[in-house]
């Protein structure tokens, strides 16, 4: 008896030894879901605002605000969900190149066939993302030049941040095949690929009112400042070319947006823009900082509306492009209303569409409809290579 006992130990503890060891399940971080939620609500949110902002200075500020970070950090996050596509040039073009050119050949589309009488200027600009497009292009190109970026090591960060900073002065469309913010934003892209998860612990064990406190600065010192320079214009003269209130916002507004070069934003030497650049690198990363450490690492509504923020994304340009700035479906109504009455019309909208496009029957027949025209690009490629 105890020399089978001994056998069935001895054959147990073999088999142990043999069958590799199971590897763990890896937990997904919700926090960055849920970061996720709120920034595809501030990107809605942003494009209804373009719409009654002209007329209320204390929506164009918020506008701005809005602006520092909400898509640097998008960028960030992204990068932070690719980390295990950084090698993977077929996944680039299957996934991020198949998505762009689909849903922004739908759009070019719907456009042409719905606005017959821009149908030249549409042609025109073939070469340039409409609307919110231009994102899923960059998506592709950061994902695509990712494995040549890693070679470089501990020098990438530097390199990324000079090209943004450099292709700035070059004097050329920014906005052509979106370039301009494709080198601009790819800095952050890269920040979240590389985050570790041990630097995402540390970040977290500041005190989460630090968090908030960093954002709070931030964003109030650049009212500050914005404020400053509007009171008194002349700070500006000899760095930007118009220094009217118009000439002052429409340089900041174009600063944070990262589209254009900076000759385009109105500064008179490539060196200041570079630094205001730079300014602006330095606050979306600090904001970036205080939301890894405040929000909470848990599954919650916001997490599971995070998982799927590319059917929101894609499905408000619709309402927002065509049936409000292109129909003026919303003038008459914003006109009628103050800056708060805006404002209120604005979220309500913006949470509408959010809480609509998030729906899991609308979400699951986006993803399957993505994935099916993935699955056949990548099907005839795939055959023809065999």
């Amino acid at each position: 008896m105890e020399n089978t006992i001994q056998t069935a130990a001895a054959e147990t503890a073999a088999a142990q030894t043999a069958a590799p060891a199971a590897k763990p399940e890896k937990v997904r971080d919700y926090a960055f879901d849920t970061i996720k939620a709120m920034l595809i609500f501030l990107v809605v949110f942003g494009h209804v605002l373009v719409s009654c902002k002209g007329a209320h200075p204390g929506l164009q500020l918020l506008y701005e605000c809005i602006y520092t970070f909400h898509v640097p950090l998008f960028v960030f996050v992204s990068g932070f969900f690719a980390k295990k596509s950084v090698n993977s040039r077929r996944e680039a073009v299957y996934g991020a190149l198949t998505t762009f050119l689909l849903f922004a050949l739908i759009f070019r589309v719907v456009q042409y066939i719905a606005f017959p009488a821009g149908r030249a200027a549409l042609l025109r600009s073939w070469h340039t993302p409409p609307f919110a497009y231009w994102y899923l292009l960059c998506l592709f190109y950061w994902r695509f030049l990712a494995k040549d970026v890693s070679r470089l090591k501990k020098f990438a960060l530097p390199v990324l941040t000079l090209a943004g900073l450099a292709f700035g002065a070059v004097n050329m469309n920014c906005a052509i095949m979106s370039v301009g913010r494709a080198v601009a934003f790819f800095p952050f892209f890269w920040l979240g690929m590389v985050f570790s998860g041990n630097t995402v612990t540390a970040i977290r064990r500041i005190p989460k009112w630090l968090g908030a406190v960093i954002i709070a600065a931030v964003i109030g010192g650049y009212c500050w400042i914005r404020s400053i320079l509007l009171a008194d214009p002349t700070l500006l003269t000899g760095i930007i070319s118009n220094t009217t209130t118009g000439g002052i916002t429409s340089m900041l507004q174009k600063s944070l947006q990262m589209s254009y070069s900076y000759a385009e934003m109105g500064f008179t030497s490539p060196l200041w823009g570079a630094l205001v650049r730079l300014c602006m690198y330095a606050m979306a990363f600090l904001i970036t900082v205080g939301f890894i450490s405040f929000i909470p690492n848990k599954k919650t509504f916001l997490s599971q509306v995070g998982a799927g923020t590319l059917c929101i994304y894609v499905c408000h340009t619709y309402v927002v492009y065509m049936l409000m700035r292109k129909l003026g479906l919303m003038d008459g109504i914003f006109a009628s209303l103050g800056a708060w009455g805006c404002l209120g019309v604005s979220l309500l909208i913006s949470l509408a569409m959010t809480a609509l496009f998030s729906l899991p029957f609308i979400d699951k027949g986006f993803k399957a409809l993505s994935a099916a025209v993935s699955k056949g690009v990548r099907s005839i490629f795939e055959k023809k290579e065999a």
